[in-house]
């Protein structure tokens, strides 16, 4: 392993979090790496020899961080934390998201707290108190700052519940709170202190440009030289780019382009609706050979699933497995393209747990297992529609491949009527 990444964040007065850096030392003790500006020091230098980012003081005791060592087995995801997670999650979509933790080795969430999101067009939705119906939510307006603050609170705690190591890069420095917040390491006294110090981060507020450049530079080093430890190991890193802009400090095309090749994955979660910066992001995306998800909020990603795949309710813990990174290809088509049947029967497992039957070879049985499988989950509130409905709408389904070529026969050899599926 040539590098094995140690992260300091540093203070310059010795007592405000201010000017922080992250560095990454070779294994060696040879040189570091400044994430500010990318360049490589000796090992001789206590400061960026090109930005000035001091290296030794760590202001950091507070949330002790460890190196990244990928394991040489994944972690094993006990039965009781898949407990907790079911309590708001289908069973399928528990297991896409418990997976995602035992594949990924490090999730790194780089978040954009610059001063544009404080702007008031964000989207959260909350139980709404007049319903008589379980589950039904309303949408309410916030800042774009409030809506990723719930985002971030979700990962931090789906992450320390996993055990699965979670680094918060935030792009300018909180007041009060470290620059890195690193949760899921495994010590439950360290992560506590992590959930206050993020709650600190969050109450800071945003404020600042958006320096994405300069913090993606750091982790695409890191993930480089850990890169040949996670494929001996199997696993791999997660990248997140939470943001609601481009960035000030230059080309993303060209700072995400040496992650090709690795052993990594990206999920850009923009937190605009600015069609501009979502063209932005959509043409680095068509542009890098790289597995790149480009999601919008809850409410507009629900608007685009169901222009493609309307036959599934886009409920906030789908939504939520695909912000956590690392799912199945199934998860990233939703809002790109129908899904073929095959496609079809893996999504639909994934969200409500395997089946014994065929969509395509015994639909009939298939559709029988779907309707007990329903019948076992409550209704999801679906972010598009605003109702309260079944996961899977069957009828929709069959519509979806029927579109494929198949006759009403095929899918249900009763035929519609009585004691059909989906009749």
């Amino acid at each position: 392993m040539a590098y094995n990444p140690v992260h300091a964040t540093v203070v310059e007065d010795g007592s405000a979090w201010s000017n922080a850096a992250l560095v990454v030392i070779s294994a060696d003790g040879s040189g570091w790496a400044c994430s500010k500006c990318t360049l490589s020091n000796s090992s001789a230098l206590d400061r960026c020899d090109a930005c000035g980012a001091a290296r030794a003081r760590s202001a950091a005791a507070e949330i002790p961080t460890a190196p990244l060592a990928p394991a040489a087995e994944k972690p094993v995801i006990a039965a009781e934390m898949k407990q907790r997670l079911s309590e708001n999650m289908p069973r399928g979509l528990v297991n896409v998201v418990a997976k995602a933790a035992q594949d990924c080795a490090i999730r790194y969430w780089i978040v954009d707290n610059s001063g544009s999101m404080s702007i008031g067009d964000g989207k959260r939705f909350v139980t709404d108190p007049r319903s008589s119906v379980k589950g039904m939510r309303k949408q309410v307006s916030c800042s774009r700052w409030e809506e990723l603050s719930e985002t971030l609170r979700w990962v931090a705690k789906t992450a320390t519940l996993l055990r699965a190591r979670t680094e918060f890069r935030f792009l300018n420095p909180p007041t009060g709170a470290p620059q890195v917040i690193v949760v899921g390491a495994g010590d439950g006294e360290n992560d506590v202190a992590a959930q206050g110090a993020l709650e600190r981060a969050l109450a800071s507020g945003p404020a600042g440009g958006t320096p994405l450049c300069a913090s993606l530079a750091g982790v695409v080093t890191e993930v480089r030289a850990s890169a040949s430890a996670l494929r001996s190991s199997g696993r791999t890193a997660v990248v997140v780019v939470a943001s609601d802009g481009e960035a000030s400090d230059g080309d993303l095309g060209r700072a995400l382009a040496p992650l090709v090749g690795q052993p990594a994955s990206v999920v850009v979660r923009l937190c605009t609706d600015d069609e501009r910066v979502v063209e932005y992001w959509n043409d680095i995306d068509g542009d890098l050979e790289l597995e790149l998800d480009v999601l919008d909020d809850l409410s507009g990603e629900g608007a685009e699933v169901h222009a493609h795949n309307s036959w599934v309710a886009y409920g906030e813990a789908l939504h939520r497995a695909r912000e956590w990174g690392g799912s199945p290809k199934e998860l990233d088509w939703l809002d790109e393209r129908p899904l073929s049947p095959p496609e079809a029967q893996r999504l639909v497992e994934f969200i409500l747990g395997p089946f014994n039957s065929s969509l395509q070879l015994d639909p009939d049985a298939f559709l029988g297992e779907l309707d007990d499988a329903l019948g076992t989950v409550v209704e999801v509130f679906d972010a598009d529609t605003g109702q309260c409905r079944p996961w899977i709408d069957q009828r929709g389904l069959v519509r979806c491949v029927l579109k494929r070529g198949l006759s009403i026969q095929d899918i249900c050899s009763r035929g519609p009527g009585p004691g059909c599926a989906v009749s």
